[in-house]
């Protein structure tokens, strides 16, 4: 029941600060999963609160991990770059 009231308005959250259909899926499913494993544990007040903020703090999390595999890829191909190269080479460059 959960699922079906909040799925949709959910995955238009994360779709919106993601912008890939599969990641926003994605991102849904793990949201919904965590909250089941943790369905004994946790005592929510406000639900529909709870899923929003929660989509908002593993859209942000998603970025940052989106950015920071970015930087380490940009740093495999410089270092790519120096490696292959002379010093001579880049300095002409």
């Amino acid at each position: 029941e959960i699922y079906k009231r909040y799925w949709l308005k959910l995955y238009s959250l994360a779709y919106t600060q993601i912008g890939t259909k599969e990641e926003a899926e994605d991102l849904i499913h793990n949201l919904f999963e965590s909250l089941w494993k943790k369905k004994d544990e946790v005592n929510i007040r406000n639900l529909q609160t709870y899923l929003i903020v929660s989509v908002k703090y593993l859209s942000v999390a998603y970025i940052k991990s989106q950015i920071n595999l970015r930087k380490y890829q940009e740093y495999l191909i410089f270092q790519e770059i120096y490696s292959s190269t002379s010093t001579e080479d880049i300095i002409n460059f």
